[in-house]
């Protein structure tokens, strides 16, 4: 039987809106639904009404691309701005110096937080552990979809249809699903204490339990992951098929902030 996940899905920037956007990337993390509370539960904590339409955001990623990454927030802190959110586990604050060690891949659902760690493993996010980046929302006053539960074909469609429920604005999206055939998720860190088995793996095709959704985008990060296991050609035609099994909870956003 399939697993269902809970897939967290964020749009920070609209192509147009600022010169320097050059594409629109829907970044994605996933988790298997049954470590966490269903959709309907959460939306029923939820204010019908909310003035906060913010994207609350700390480092960036382009910090890993030069190697000048640090903790930027720690696990406490991030829930005092939202309930949903996603980002990169991190100890140590001098990249450059040797003083850094990546954690994991960060899942904020409902104020529960959790790593997916190299190896395929989930751990419950400790309050004094910290995160690189991170990006988190208030979801009161998220706006509730009922999904038509047909397959949606790959990252561009689920984009588009995402697009069209923000009325074309910048997103958080929260929903469960069920893939069809063959799918891939990545975590890029693990702390030296976790227990895991398999270290070095850092990208997942069986037995999935969370972790970074690549395929269907052409941004670096997610090629080089697919091509661990993929020649470049064939990275680059990855994609991903589901059916959204839960209604979708849905949070526009009018602006992103940076924190730190």
């Amino acid at each position: 039987m399939s697993k269902i996940y809970r897939l967290i899905c964020i749009l920070d920037s609209i192509k147009g809106e600022d010169k320097a956007v050059s594409c629109e990337y829907l970044h994605i993390h996933i988790l298997k639904s049954d470590l966490i509370a269903t959709i309907d539960e959460f939306a029923k904590t939820l204010a019908a009404r909310s003035k906060n339409y913010s994207l609350f955001q700390w480092g960036a990623l382009w910090q890993k691309d030069v190697h000048v990454r640090s903790v930027k927030v720690l696990a406490s802190e991030i829930k005092k701005f939202g309930q949903i959110g996603i980002g990169a586990a991190a100890r140590g604050n001098n990249e450059q110096a040797g003083d850094f060690i990546g954690g994991g891949e960060g899942f904020l659902f409902n104020l529960q937080n959790f790593r997916i760690t190299k190896g395929n493993q989930v751990f419950k996010a400790l309050n004094d552990q910290g995160y690189w980046t991170f990006q988190v929302a208030d979801f009161n006053g998220a706006e509730i979809f009922d999904a038509d539960r047909k397959i949606i074909k790959g990252r561009k469609e689920l984009l588009r249809i995402l697009k069209d429920k923000s009325g074309g604005r910048a997103f958080v999206a929260v929903f469960d699903a069920k893939f069809e055939g063959d799918f891939f998720a990545r975590s890029n860190g693990v702390f030296p204490e976790d227990n895991v088995t398999n270290s070095t793996q850092l990208l997942f095709d069986k037995e999935i339990k969370g972790g970074h959704l690549v395929g269907g985008s052409s941004d670096n990060g997610d090629i080089l992951s697919l091509k661990e296991r993929f020649t470049q050609e064939k990275a680059c035609l990855i994609d991903f098929a589901f059916t959204i099994t839960s209604n979708i909870l849905l949070k526009p956003v009018n602006e992103v902030l940076i924190i730190n």
